[in-house]
């Protein structure tokens, strides 16, 4: 593996948490996103965990932040998640995906 190639992961979180802090949200989505295919294509559970705190951090944040943005849990009074949130649950989905295919240590 090339050494950009394994730096990927944290300049992608890292592009993530900068976007977001300057209010580009969808950018901030698409750029944690990729993180976590970053992580998916090493099969990296920790880092897998680490995207689904950021995206679960970030929703709360953009709820708080900007009621009014389309990635808003519930907008206009419906109840659906937020994409962040949803970002959460793919990346704890992949994780428990990833650990259930591991080979089981002997007991």
């Amino acid at each position: 593996m090339t050494r950009s190639r394994r730096d990927l992961y944290p300049s992608l979180l890292s592009a993530s948490r900068q976007t977001f802090d300057a209010g580009c949200y969808d950018t901030s989505y698409h750029a944690l996103m990729a993180a976590l295919h970053a992580a998916q294509d090493r099969e990296d559970t920790d880092r897998l965990e680490e995207v689904a705190g950021v995206a679960s951090h970030h929703q709360v944040e953009l709820n708080a932040r900007a009621p009014d943005h389309h990635l808003v849990t519930g907008l206009r009074g419906r109840t659906r998640a937020g994409l962040f949130d949803m970002a959460a649950r793919q990346a704890r989905t992949v994780a428990d995906l990833i650990r259930r295919r591991r080979p089981q240590a002997p007991g």
